[in-house]
């Protein structure tokens, strides 16, 4: 009775996390290539803006 108790929070446990990592893989990359490309963007402008401002 216990072993199945187990068993049953085992599989559960097992698709919540792997259904989490599938949420991750699916919202979480597109998220992370967006603030990536807005700190690599601002970083850009910021170097931009450095080299002119020397001039």
């Amino acid at each position: 009775m216990v072993f199945n108790f187990l068993t049953i929070v085992g599989v559960i446990t097992g698709l919540t996390i792997s259904d989490a990592f599938m949420i991750w893989e699916t919202v979480g990359r597109p998220v992370a290539y967006f603030f990536g490309g807005l700190l690599g963007g601002s970083f850009v402008l910021y170097l931009l803006t450095a080299l002119i401002g020397r001039r």
